[in-house]
């Protein structure tokens, strides 16, 4: 089994309605290229990947092996460069992957719901 693609799994973010990468598949190439659990997939190949779903994204990111793919990723990060936790840095990285094919990873699905205030994370494996 498997497909070619840069070996990524994806989650929608519903606090910000975007496409979050959950996990990221070790050796593959989204992960050699420094790509993050929490980093979000902006455009893929140029293409605005708001108000779209896990599943377009993933469709865009999958082709032939050996192909290439260009990503706008922000990057989220909850610690500043110094280590201060509660200081949020952002930054967007524009990369071009090469579809390699990819394992199939255990498929685990998480969500994030606010309940009095707080916010509560919920896994299913």
């Amino acid at each position: 089994g498997g497909g070619a693609g840069i070996g990524v799994q994806l989650l929608e973010d519903p606090r910000t309605k975007g496409v979050m990468v959950m996990a990221t598949t070790t050796g593959g190439p989204a992960a050699a290229a420094g790509v993050h659990a929490g980093d979000v997939i902006v455009k893929v190949d140029g293409e605005s990947m708001d108000a779209t779903n896990a599943d377009v994204v993933a469709a865009k990111c999958r082709g032939e092996p050996g192909t290439k793919v260009d990503v706008d990723i922000l990057h989220r990060s909850d610690e500043d460069d110094d280590g201060n936790r509660n200081k949020k840095k952002e930054f967007a990285e524009h990369i071009t992957l090469t579809r390699a094919k990819i394992n199939p990873i255990p498929t685990v699905a998480s969500t994030f719901v606010s309940e009095g205030g707080k916010k509560v994370g919920l896994l299913k494996v």
